[in-house]
């Protein structure tokens, strides 16, 4: 993949194979979509472990998948900020970014049916992750859901005190700079 300039994504992936990925890798990786397991403990978010692995060669993009950022009933841009935040803290602001996974086609921050569908993976999969004990109750995070993402994104990470260029960088200037860096 790094010789074909191809970005290695490990958002899927599980944690023994994302820290061999991010070893064997000469180029940047990403997490494009994933949420702080130490946050909310959901078999799809990553450990502190992989951020800090991830640390010298990608970025990881925080998700808007709200039902894997929080295991409480309601939801707002400031549960989003805090996986920002621990990205930061854990790998620097170099290394951190938005990942729209699925809402960058719709912008609902709930389909009918959606919460109860995934509440059904979450009950199927208990057995295997006994730590799924919360009820899905949103999807995504509203002022997230919204053509205006971006700007009520930048408006609150300003609100709480981030420069423009640490704004910029997790806009999509890390991005940019990982596709620069792994292109051929």
């Amino acid at each position: 993949m790094n010789a074909r300039g191809v970005v290695v994504d490990l958002s899927h992936v599980g944690e023994q194979s994302a820290l061999d990925a991010i070893e064997a890798s000469r180029q940047p990786v990403i997490f494009s979509h994933s949420g702080c397991y130490a946050l909310c403990p959901h078999p799809r978010n990553v450990s502190d472990r992989n951020i800090r692995a991830m640390a010298e060669r990608g970025v990881f993009c925080a998700y808007n998948q709200s039902g894997w950022l929080t295991q409480d009933p309601t939801i707002s841009i400031d549960h989003y900020l805090a996986h920002v935040a621990r990205v930061i803290d854990l790998a620097g602001e170099d290394h951190v970014g938005v990942g729209t996974d699925q809402d960058a086609v719709d912008m609902t921050a709930m389909r009918p049916g959606e919460a109860e569908r995934h509440q059904a993976t979450f009950d199927r999969r208990r057995a295997q992750y006994p730590q799924l004990t919360w009820q899905v109750r949103h999807m995504r995070v509203p002022e997230l859901s919204h053509p205006k993402r971006f700007l009520h994104l930048a408006d609150a990470m300003h609100a709480r005190g981030y420069a423009a260029r640490r704004i910029e960088k997790i806009l999509g200037g890390n991005y940019a700079r990982v596709f620069r860096e792994t292109a051929v």
